[in-house]
C-alpha cells in the first residue's frame, strides 16, 4: 500500500528523500495523515526484473512510499507494527523488528533495506531534522549510538568467546574460530562459559573495547588499531541460538568475528573473538560496517 502523493510530502520532507541515493536506502518518521502508523519512504532499484515499476517510480526518482500501522500481536504481548496492505508480510513486535528483518529479507517489500556507512556530514545531515522525524537505521539512538563530534559508536552485544588460531589471518581465522566456539555451545550442556552480554566501543585511533555489563568483576577487553586484523559477519552465514535469546525473541542471532594479533614475548599469535546479536535493537551489520569504515585497512 502506498500513501498518497499528499500523505507523501506531510510525512516526509524533501531533504530526507533527497538523501535516498542508493537502492535499498530508507527514511521511517511518524506519519501525519495516519494514526498510530509510520511512513517508509524506500529508493527502490530502477529498471530491475524483480520490480515491476510504473510512471510513478520515474516522477518519484524511484522512492515508493509504505505505510507501517500499528497492529495487535497475534501471542497477546501488546501492539506490534505491520506493512499496511501486505498481509503476507509479518507482523513485527516494533520498528526496530520490522527494519531487522527487511535487512535481511524482502518480504512484501520491492527490495531488501540497506544500512548505510555512516559518516559525519550523514551525521550532520540527520541533527538537521526536526524532532519529530528520524531516519531509522534498524537501531534506537538510546541502544546504539553514534556521536558525531567524535565519530565513535558504543552498543551492546552478546560475547561467545575466543579463539586462538596460530597464524590464521581474516576470513579463514574467522571460520575456524567462529566454528570452534559453535562445536563448544552445543557440547556444554550449561552453555559457552565466557558467555556475556558486553558493552563494545568503537574508537578512531584506540580501537575496540568490549566491557562486561553486568558481572561483579569487571572484564574488559581492548584491541588495538595496529593489532585488528579483520572484523566481518560469519562467512559461513552461521546463527547462534539458545534458550535465553530466543526468550528475546532472536531464533538466529547473527554472529561476526573480530580477528586480532596477539604477542607473547617474542612470538605472534592471531586470536578470534567471536560475539553474535543480542536482541532486535542492536544490529551486528550495522557494527561491522562502522568497524570496517572506521578501520579502512580491514577487510568484512
Amino acid at each position: 500500500m502506498k500513501l498518497s502523493s499528499g500523505s507523501n510530502n506531510n510525512s516526509i520532507s524533501q531533504s530526507s528523500l533527497n538523501d535516498l541515493q542508493e537502492p535499498g536506502t530508507f527514511v521511517i518518521r511518524n506519519s501525519n495523515t495516519y494514526a498510530d502508523s509510520f511512513g517508509l519512504a524506500l529508493k527502490i532499484p530502477p529498471n530491475s526484473p524483480r520490480v515491476i515499476s510504473n510512471k510513478e517510480d520515474i516522477q518519484s526518482e524511484w522512492v515508493r512510499h509504505f505505510l507501517i500501522g500499528t497492529v495487535p500481536m497475534h501471542d497477546g504481548r501488546g501492539n506490534g507494527v505491520h506493512l499496511r496492505g501486505f498481509s503476507s508480510d509479518p507482523t513485527f513486535p516494533s520498528l526496530a523488528a520490522f527494519v531487522h528483518y527487511h535487512i535481511h529479507k524482502q518480504g512484501a517489500l520491492p527490495c531488501t533495506l540497506r544500512l548505510p556507512i555512516f559518516t559525519n556530514q550523514t551525521l550532520y545531515n540527520q541533527q538537521r531534522t526536526t524532532i519529530n522525524e528520524q531516519t531509522v537505521y534498524g537501531l534506537e539512538p538510546s541502544l546504539q549510538t553514534i556521536l558525531p563530534t567524535t565519530n565513535t559508536m558504543s552498543t551492546d552485544m552478546l560475547y561467545l568467546g575466543s579463539v586462538e588460531v596460530d597464524r590464521l589471518e581474516n576470513m579463514n581465522a574467522a571460520i575456524r574460530g567462529i566454528g570452534k566456539i559453535i562445536s563448544l555451545a552445543q557440547s556444554y550442556t550449561d552453555g559457552l562459559p565466557k558467555r556475556c552480554e558486553v558493552q563494545i566501543k568503537v574508537i578512531p585511533h584506540e580501537g575496540i573495547t568490549f566491557t562486561e555489563k553486568y558481572r561483579r568483576a569487571v572484564w574488559r577487553k581492548t584491541i588495538k588499531p595496529n593489532n585488528l586484523l579483520w572484523c566481518g559477519l560469519d562467512p559461513e552465514n552461521r546463527e547462534f541460538n539458545d534458550a535465553e535469546l530466543r526468550s528475546k525473541g532472536m531464533y538466529g542471532s547473527k554472529i561476526f568475528a573480530l580477528v586480532a594479533r596477539k604477542q607473547r614475548f617474542w612470538l605472534h599469535d592471531n586470536v578470534v573473538y567471536v560475539f553474535c546479536e543480542i536482541d532486535h535493537n542492536h544490529s551486528a551489520i550495522q557494527l561491522v560496517r562502522f568497524i570496517n569504515s572506521i578501520f579502512p585497512g580491514l577487510r568484512d
